[in-house]
């Protein structure tokens, strides 16, 4: 009979063991992409940016015509309310992904692979040489399977933990009416706008 030599692999063990404790968690996953017709694209990108911070949320993709944001999910119906005022919705789409059930799945192969892996530490320790490297190779393996499904447990929270909201923008175009088109200001169009314009040209 022989007992782990091995310090790093029996602190892994211990590791694998543990199960961190999580707080109670929406049962969806919110997703909503909007469509903003803006004047300033980069000041209302900006803005939507520092207010993710805010409250306590963080940007995924900062591109010249895309933000994809995380935010808090009780934080995120305010959030919105506010990202809308900045301009005009032109598009909008609200969906949730159900991922508590596969969340729930991964949990439970987790306990299962968890209690195997005490077994295989009980065999280890009452093994003899000649059996005690193939236990080894099985528990590597185990440890293995249980790092990737706490990997994909954590992810689930987190996908939960945060609505991700998308954004899109397109200008809001300011071009100045041409010489035959009324302007919606009637003030100008008492001006004579195209005897106006032409006397800067």
């Amino acid at each position: 009979m022989i007992k782990p030599h091995n310090v790093f692999l029996l602190l892994t063990l211990m590791l694998c063991l543990s199960t961190p404790a999580f707080a109670s968690l929406p049962s969806m996953a919110m997703n909503s992409s909007f469509t903003l017709k803006v004047d300033d694209k980069e000041a209302v990108m900006d803005r939507l940016v520092l207010k993710a911070e805010a409250v306590g949320g963080y940007f995924l993709v900062l591109s010249d015509q895309k933000l994809i944001l995380n935010i808090p999910q009780p934080q995120a119906d305010r959030f919105i309310q506010f990202a809308i005022a900045q301009g005009r919705v032109l598009t909008q789409t609200q969906n949730s992904d159900d991922i508590h059930t596969q969340l729930m799945v991964k949990e439970s192969m987790l306990k299962s692979k968890q209690t195997m892996l005490k077994k295989y530490m009980t065999v280890l320790k009452e093994s003899d040489a000649a059996h005690a490297v193939s236990v080894e190779q099985a528990l590597g393996k185990l440890v293995y399977q249980i790092e990737g499904l706490k990997g994909d447990i954590k992810l689930m929270r987190h996908r939960l933990d945060f609505a991700r909201i998308s954004f899109h923008f397109r200008f809001r175009d300011r071009t100045t009416p041409s010489a035959n088109q009324a302007s919606s200001f009637p003030w100008l169009n008492r001006m004579k706008l195209p005897n106006l314009l032409e006397s800067f040209q």
